[in-house]
């Protein structure tokens, strides 16, 4: 019972702690015509693999219900509602397939093969990725709908100049994520980590 009660506090505390990362980092960002090159991808990767799928995803929706409850908390600082409704809010709704994909494969990854083999990190950056693209199809659609313009144009705005930079975020999150997991589970903070 009591080792039960100390996983479960370690869990709040945890995602607390990664919600105030999110809320840290997520609003940098550097504009690009009218959507901004933010640092979600990193944070939100690195979030699902230190986490896990379930931990990351309750991280993440704490944060998305801190930006709508009027928190400065989305890219430029802003904040409410309307950025969800608004043209870059299916890229708020799509990342919750990035944590999703990243944190499933993460506790996947790692109960096979642990934090420091290659092929968890492989399967972690694959896994963040393959969100990333759901990210940018969700994204892309909302966008294109919300402007009015056909979904060629809208990707021409919203993927093309991102997909490098993208890809080099979440591969670093996943390595990253992986480190911090590890560097955890040797302290002893995370039971299930090896």
């Amino acid at each position: 019972m009591k080792q039960e009660k100390k996983k479960s506090l370690y869990g709040m505390t945890s995602s607390a702690l990664m919600t105030a990362v999110i809320c840290m980092m997520a609003p940098l960002s550097i504009p690009v015509g009218p959507v901004s090159m933010t640092m979600q991808n990193f944070v939100l990767g690195l979030t699902a693999v230190v986490l896990g799928g379930k931990r990351a995803l309750i991280s993440y929706l704490i944060y998305l219900l801190l930006g709508i409850a009027g928190l400065p908390v989305f890219s430029d600082y802003s904040a409410g509602i309307d950025k969800i409704f608004g043209p870059t809010g299916g890229f708020l709704i799509g990342f919750l397939f990035v944590i999703l994909f990243g944190g499933l494969a993460a506790d996947w990854a790692i109960r096979r093969w642990g934090c420091r083999h290659l092929k968890t990190i492989v399967c972690c950056s694959l896994a963040l990725i393959g969100g990333n693209c759901v990210l940018y199809l969700i994204g892309v659609l909302w966008f294109g709908y919300i402007q009015q313009i056909p979904p060629k144009a809208s990707a021409g705005v919203c993927v093309v100049p991102f997909i490098v930079p993208d890809l080099v975020k979440l591969s670093l999150a996943a390595f990253t994520g992986l480190s911090v997991r590890y560097a955890l589970g040797r302290a002893g903070r995370c039971p299930s980590i090896r």
